[in-house]
């Protein structure tokens, strides 16, 4: 399989199963990665010196570190080939 089609297969699983993604996480990691987003977007505010930095979470999958980061205000964006 090319490089190309290995890239669109990722896409497709992950595609797949991206309504579901979110809820698998929090469970196998105990919710573990809400801790790691909210000390991502705590430190990230603590250490840049504007009060609504401008963020793009390239590869964003279903957005939960994007949305972490747009409860701060605007300049915010996320992208991702996920559908």
């Amino acid at each position: 399989m090319s490089d190309q089609g290995k890239a669109r297969k990722i896409r497709e699983i992950f595609s797949a199963i991206a309504g579901r993604y979110d809820l698998l996480n929090h469970l196998l990691s105990a919710r573990a990665d809400r801790r790691w987003r909210r000390i991502c977007v705590r430190e990230v505010r603590r250490r840049v010196a504007v009060p609504v930095p401008e963020i793009l979470d390239v590869g964003c999958a279903t957005g939960d570190l994007s949305l972490a980061f747009a409860r701060l205000g605007p300049g915010e964006s996320g992208a991702s080939r996920a559908q």
